[in-house]
């Protein structure tokens, strides 16, 4: 879920981003090919090897809104490489 509707009520899960980030995604940054959307208004999705987030997470970043443990985050990159080696697989054995 984007940023924007997230702001309007009361999210489900953790929000784990930085506070002045999503401000800023919400407020002043907009897209070049659609300039009355802000970016907050987007959900980001990100590929790739390693999470930046991940590690700001593990490194304890004192501008984290979440201070938990990486170990409850889902990484839905890693989650789609895993899915797409077994297709590849599958198609390989079959």
């Amino acid at each position: 879920m984007c940023d924007s509707k997230i702001a309007h009520q009361t999210p489900d899960g953790t929000i784990i981003g930085m506070s002045a980030i999503k401000k800023r995604r919400l407020n002043e940054l907009t897209l070049n090919c659609y300039p009355n959307l802000h970016v907050g208004d987007c959900v980001p999705f990100y590929f790739c090897s390693r999470s930046i987030m991940l590690y700001l997470i593990h490194m304890k970043n004192a501008e984290l809104i979440y201070q938990g443990k990486q170990i409850k985050i889902i990484n839905v990159g890693h989650l789609l490489y895993l899915m797409l080696v077994l297709i590849i697989l599958k198609t390989v054995i079959i």
